[in-house]
């Protein structure tokens, strides 16, 4: 999921483009209902992203680095595995 556009790959323009593109098109995957827009990426500090896009009508943000969308990523998957849902 997310995380792979960090793992063990330095922050270069050329990566942030690639999980930008990641990101928007897996948020348009969990919310097929609401119109992703904005999607944007900042490198606040090494090895560090912040993501900010709006869901619909709703501004979202989330700051991580690899560790921390790793177990974003696992939580989503047990979520989803509980709701009876494909998980990524």
């Amino acid at each position: 999921m997310l995380h792979q556009g960090l793992h063990n790959e330095s922050l270069t323009m050329s990566t942030l483009k690639a999980l930008r593109g990641q990101v928007e098109s897996e948020l348009q995957e969990l919310f097929p209902e609401y119109v992703i827009s904005n999607v944007r990426l900042f490198v606040p500090e090494r090895n560090t992203v912040k993501v900010e896009a709006i869901i619909g009508n709703y501004p979202v943000q989330f700051l991580g680095n690899a560790a921390t969308l790793n177990k974003l990523n696992s939580q989503l998957n047990a979520a989803l595995k509980d709701l009876g849902m494909a998980s990524y």
